[in-house]
């Protein structure tokens, strides 16, 4: 009798499957297709790891899961149309840094945070869901009012940084930047800068901590302010919910990017979206076949349009590709283009 039961405990133990999972919330209220790639990837791989995640998005999970649970923005923010105060995108190349912040990344990230605030389905659930989750994941990009949910939940908050690293993250992981060989990311500087572009990169870079803390930051606390005041107690100043994320994913990869300190807090996750590769198309595999001297990839990404560019520009990337010896693969969204060289060809995505 006791040799069965001993059977009996083996047999149990070694059928027996302890899975731990997480409950997790997902806010992620820029409607930028792009940024949604590697967003995607990352709760698809969360999902399959056994963990629940409820997530309020902009885009559908590319895949169906069972322990996924959606709170769509819709409409979708047309933020080209709405937020962008310029007549070409174009025109972000020549703008002042200034204008780059104010009336571009503030403005864009102020109004697709109050568009998300405002769709009644998410005005619901914030107010009134119940639910305990064990960690917010949000990202990193100008959508600071939704840390409030920290606060509700009383949950670490990650973040992922879908632009890679930006001078703000610094001081926000405990960080200072060191000015005098961190370029800013609006600047066409190296780690070897001049006298005078230190100079420049130094002054450019405080001028937007300033502008942050003073002009945009007081804009998200009072955005915070007005969607989460329903909560009891005094609320946590945003500022403040900020600095203690427990860690960026950067979608930044360390042999691309210039020299700078690192701390355990700043994770470099550049090329986690990649999955394994399809076959080409035919066409486009005997063209990269038949480039003997190699072959070059050409894209501006999913917001700066090709087929949208100056007239001077085009013709001056046109002589360069018509120069070189490699063949070229261009992203364009149009089908055709004037005097194509042979050794281009264009594709839309």
């Amino acid at each position: 009798m006791q040799i069965k039961f001993l059977f009996f405990l083996l047999v149990s133990a070694l059928s027996w499957h302890h899975t731990e999972s997480a409950r997790i919330l997902g806010v992620f209220a820029f409607p930028g297709r792009s940024h949604w790639m590697m967003i995607d990837a990352i709760l698809n791989e969360l999902l399959d790891r056994g963990h629940e995640v409820t997530c309020i998005a902009n885009y559908p999970l590319s895949r169906r899961h069972e322990n996924y649970t959606e709170i769509r923005i819709a409409p979708i923010y047309d933020f080209w149309k709405e937020s962008v105060k310029v007549d070409s995108i174009y025109e972000l190349t020549d703008i002042s840094i200034h204008r780059m912040l104010v009336d571009f990344l503030y403005s864009l990230g102020l109004e697709t945070t109050e568009h998300a605030f405002k769709r009644e389905n998410v005005r619901h659930f914030l107010k009134n869901d119940k639910s305990r989750f064990d960690l917010i994941l949000a990202e990193q990009f100008y959508q600071e009012s939704f840390l409030m949910l920290a606060h509700k939940y009383r949950a670490p908050v990650v973040t992922v940084g879908t632009f890679g690293f930006a001078q703000y993250m610094g001081p926000l992981m405990g960080m200072m930047n060191m000015w005098s060989h961190v370029p800013h990311e609006f600047l066409p500087y190296t780690d070897r800068m001049s006298f005078w572009q230190r100079m420049y990169n130094s002054a450019t870079s405080a001028y937007e901590l300033l502008l942050r803390s003073f002009y945009y930051m007081p804009r998200q606390e009072a955005m915070a302010l007005e969607h989460f005041g329903h909560l009891k107690g005094p609320l946590p100043k945003v500022a403040d919910l900020e600095r203690q994320v427990s860690a960026m994913l950067l979608n930044s990869y360390a042999p691309l990017t210039s020299t700078r300190a690192k701390v355990p807090g700043l994770i470099q996750v550049g090329g986690l979206h990649i999955k394994e590769p399809k076959p080409l198309p035919t066409d486009l595999q005997k063209f990269l076949d038949d480039a003997h001297d190699g072959a070059v990839y050409f894209s501006l990404g999913t917001n700066l349009r090709s087929a949208d560019m100056p007239k001077d520009k085009l013709s001056a990337i046109l002589t360069v590709f018509r120069s070189m010896k490699q063949r070229i693969v261009w992203k364009y969204e149009d089908e055709s283009i004037p005097n194509l060289p042979g050794n281009v060809m264009i594709k839309s995505w």
